[in-house]
């Protein structure tokens, strides 16, 4: 994980840091476990990508993932769901790839 030099000022920033990290992952885990979550497409976007890059945990679409040479499982449930803007200007469902997704 990296963490700015700003979060290491001192304890309360980066127990900021931290906790924003923390709520992250609660909801990827609640979406796990069924409770799926609704992002909307700014904040969802930022999610992602932080999900990516320092977590290594990447969540598709069932379009992302065809593209990733990957389809859903049968039984997988998405995560959460996530609002995206034009050009399809609606909600998908998200998966997270390798665990709820198979090569084709």
């Amino acid at each position: 994980m990296n963490i700015s030099k700003s979060a290491l000022q001192n304890p309360s920033a980066l127990a900021n840091h931290l906790q924003k990290r923390i709520a992250l992952l609660h909801q990827l885990e609640q979406g796990l476990r069924g409770h799926a979550f609704d992002w909307g497409n700014s904040a969802g976007a930022v999610w992602r990508k932080q999900l990516k890059d320092e977590f290594g945990i990447e969540l598709v679409t069932e379009t992302g993932a065809a593209k990733a040479g990957h389809r859903i499982k049968k039984r997988a449930q998405p995560v959460g769901r996530m609002y995206f803007k034009a050009p399809i200007s609606k909600y998908a469902d998200l998966y997270v790839l390798n665990v709820q997704t198979e090569p084709k």
